[in-house]
């Protein structure tokens, strides 16, 4: 809320994520211990206005988002992991303008389903 009582611009009045994940040991490689992982996590926006005045053509619907991933560890630092954002494809909007001047709205999708791969260490 802002200090008219009004919900303030580009803020849901509810927002909640969670995560999970399951790891095994997996054995051992060259003496180091191996460790498989999955995981997933969870997002949910509630419907908010991405316009300062409240205009009602800036209001975005709410929107739960869903991530996937996998891979292994090692107890050395070093992970491979392969991941997926968005998984159900949700099309979403992060924000809405509308310009009162030459009378037209804009848009900003948020990201599709993606997906991909991360290999980090530690020196």
């Amino acid at each position: 809320m802002d200090l008219s009582g009004k919900q303030a611009a580009g803020a849901p009045k509810f927002s909640a994520g969670a995560a999970l994940e399951y790891a095994h040991d997996a054995g051992r490689v060259n003496d180091t211990a191996v460790q498989a992982f999955v995981g997933g996590n969870w997002s949910y926006r509630s419907h908010f206005s991405a316009t300062v005045n409240l205009d009602p053509f800036g209001n975005i619907p709410g929107y739960h988002l869903l991530g996937l991933n996998l891979g292994v560890r090692t107890a050395s630092k070093l992970e491979l992991s392969f991941w997926m954002r968005n998984v159900t494809n949700k099309n979403y909007f992060t924000t809405t303008s509308v310009s009162s001047t030459y009378n037209f709205s804009q848009a900003a999708l948020g990201e599709p389903r993606m997906f991909g791969a991360t290999l980090r260490g530690e020196i």
